[in-house]
């Protein structure tokens, strides 16, 4: 239904975490839309209001759908702007752990735990637990980049990638 660029870029934009609940926001949304504005133009025909048009019930029905949006959109800005803070700390860690000599397992492993709970630390874990349950490092980094959004794990990723490849 929707062309692969959209597919990736709308999760995003929605604040959707999974591909598969794009359609059910989406389907969810315009179906609140129509229900609210059915709503309006009822209540206005119940109690005889003339002043209620169908500009109205549009705008209605548009506020319907552009503020639950709004309310994930925000909620996904302060989910990015939290790993953004953490990130740094992440990148000290996994460097102190890479030039003691730990590989690149146990250096993401190690510089995942001393993360506070949140965002970023949830999901490197997923990513180091696909790499254990057989899934390949670059699957599993391409699915970290596309989870979180940032250009920063997407930049550590390409660098981890040649790394492992260069024999780290």
């Amino acid at each position: 239904l929707l062309s692969w660029r959209w597919r990736h870029k709308l999760p995003l934009w929605l604040g959707i975490e999974q591909q598969s609940s794009i359609y059910l926001f989406l389907g969810r949304g315009l179906v609140q839309a129509i229900v609210v504005m059915l709503v309006v133009a009822l209540l206005g025909a119940l109690y005889g209001e003339h002043g209620i048009n169908g500009y109205a019930v549009l705008t209605v029905g548009l506020f319907a759908l552009v503020l639950p949006w709004w309310a994930r959109y925000q909620e996904r800005q302060r989910r990015v702007h939290a790993q953004r803070c953490h990130y740094p700390f992440f990148l000290d860690v996994l460097a102190l752990s890479v030039g003691s000599g730990a590989g690149v397992m146990l250096a993401l492993q190690t510089a995942s735990e001393s993360l506070t709970a949140g965002d970023l630390q949830r999901l490197l874990q997923q990513a180091l637990f696909r790499m254990r349950s057989g899934m390949s490092r670059e699957q599993s980094f391409d699915r970290l980049v596309q989870d979180s959004g940032l250009v920063e794990i997407a930049v550590l990723s390409a660098n981890l990638d040649n790394a492992v490849k260069m024999g780290l």
